[in-house]
């Protein structure tokens, strides 16, 4: 018969936000800390997606614009548009790029126009 062998506690090289002592995994519990998210995290500089919005209810507006970076097969990228009323299937557009960059660089682009025109994200 297999004995079992006993837990050990494995230290982790994340630091816990109290002090500087080493988090053990044992005590990691659905990615918490005495309550705090100690997963990674990053912010998100460069989004590769963004949802818009634009609702009057005076003026019978309620309006959606969603653009997406999607990889195509041949190594590029598309970056897909949809916009129009909502709670309605929206009209769909896809603009191709040769890199992310530029893609990425559309999407700031379109959602400064946007906001412009009074969407918020």
């Amino acid at each position: 018969m297999a004995e079992k062998c006993p837990k050990k506690a494995v230290t982790s090289p994340v630091p816990s936000h109290d002090d500087n002592r080493a988090v053990t995994l044992d005590s990691i519990s659905a990615a918490t800390v005495r309550g705090q998210d100690v997963r990674p995290s990053q912010l998100d500089l460069f989004p590769d997606r963004a949802y818009l919005r634009c609702v009057d209810p005076a003026a019978n507006k309620a309006r959606f614009y969603v653009l997406a970076v999607q990889p195509t097969l041949f190594g590029g990228v598309d970056l897909v548009c949809e916009w129009g009323r909502i709670g309605s299937p929206g009209t769909v557009r896809f603009i191709p790029h040769r890199d992310t960059g530029q893609a990425l660089d559309t999407i700031r682009a379109i959602t400064a126009k946007r906001k412009a025109r009074g969407y918020v994200e």
